[in-house]
């Protein structure tokens, strides 16, 4: 596998990887690791969580949000247009 995995499979695979090698060699027991998001990664979830009250499947929600680059107007149309309705 590569150094510099480009997908989410990847990028947590080679970071356990790592953790475990670390963790190996660590002197100490008691060892924390802590794992960062980027705040945008937040505020899409956020923002799919309400776009989700419309009645679409949360994973469009997301979808669409990703499309329209975090518009939440614009997501409602992609929704309308592009998504199976959950209710």
């Amino acid at each position: 596998m590569s150094q510099n995995p480009t997908d989410a499979t990847g990028s947590a695979a080679l970071a356990l990887r790592l953790v475990q090698k670390s963790a190996l060699q660590a002197k100490k027991q008691d060892a924390e690791y802590f794992f960062c998001v980027d705040d945008s990664v937040s505020k899409r979830r956020l923002l799919a969580s309400q776009l989700r009250n419309m009645g679409f499947p949360l994973e469009w929600c997301i979808k669409a949000l990703h499309e329209t680059k975090d518009d939440v107007m614009a997501s409602a149309n992609w929704l309308a247009l592009h998504a199976p309705s959950a209710k």
